[in-house]
């Protein structure tokens, strides 16, 4: 497959061609490609010159130019951006007509949705944006919070003290009935386990092992996020809207990931809509 080429920053030149025919042919596939393939010039743009996915709010890129040697896109780095920036993309090897352009078009697009990791994401549509999760979604996440804290080895220790220290007297009397006092007295083991000494006691003595395996899954739900958004979704890593997503996998997990979908297909409406 021929392929484009690296890419940078270049005044903008027009193209040399003097033929009318050429010339013809130039506006209109200038004119098809930004009024139908918008989606193409943004994978140019993302594959070629690794420019990141726009945010909301910036205009849409416009290609402004097709020569034998590459195409010139025209297009804003950001919402306030007054100045749009002008880069250019050669062709390797460069075309003989112009009449080659869309076939080389097509192979750019096609190369730089499988450089991208988006064949499974056809509408080619990229994240810009995180969303919160509802009430159920929070409650997920601040009890992960709250267990990876307190089981932290190290910072469990210091839930370690019994009801009838004299350092813990701030809990007062536990209610429960004989409770052993080798176990220990918390706000955590009074509420959050129940109050239960068989439940406080096989969480005491596993909680080491417990916390690797919550911190383990959860990580490897962030990692599995880390791979949909970038190959997928169309996210740069270590982007605002990466940290976002891939902090909610590691908190929230599986609903996650529902949202994301969600967001990635309004957006496939949003698309369809303004065209």
């Amino acid at each position: 497959m021929a392929s484009s080429g690296s890419s940078g920053s270049a005044p903008y030149m027009h193209s040399t061609s003097t033929s009318p025919t050429d010339d013809a042919l130039r506006t209109r596939i200038l004119n098809h490609m930004n009024a139908d393939h918008k989606d193409s010039i943004l994978l140019y743009l993302r594959h070629f010159s690794n420019i990141p996915p726009l945010s909301p709010g910036t205009p849409d890129p416009e290609l402004i130019d097709i020569s034998l040697a590459g195409i010139t896109i025209s297009h804003h780095l950001s919402p306030k951006a007054t100045t749009p920036a002008i880069t250019f993309i050669p062709f390797t090897p460069p075309i003989e007509s112009v009449s080659q352009s869309r076939a080389r078009l097509v192979a750019m697009t096609e190369e730089s949705q499988q450089a991208l990791g988006l064949t499974s994401n056809p509408e080619k549509v990229a994240l810009t944006r995180v969303t919160a999760p509802g009430v159920v979604g929070l409650t997920i996440s601040l009890l992960v919070l709250q267990t990876i804290v307190c089981f932290c080895p190290g910072i469990v220790d210091l839930y370690t003290l019994s009801h009838n220290d004299p350092h813990n007297s701030l809990l007062g009397p536990n209610p429960h009935p004989a409770y052993p006092a080798d176990l220990p007295d918390t706000l955590y083991t009074r509420y959050m386990m129940f109050n239960q000494p068989w439940l406080v006691r096989v969480i005491s003595a596993w909680r080491r092992v417990f916390w690797v395996l919550v911190v383990g899954i959860h990580l490897a739900e962030a990692v599995y996020m880390d791979r949909r958004l970038t190959r997928e979704w169309g996210v740069k890593r270590l982007s605002g809207v990466w940290m976002g997503w891939v902090g909610w996998a590691f908190m929230e997990g599986f609903g996650s990931f529902q949202r994301a979908s969600r967001v990635c297909k309004e957006e496939v409406e949003k698309g369809k809509k303004k065209h």
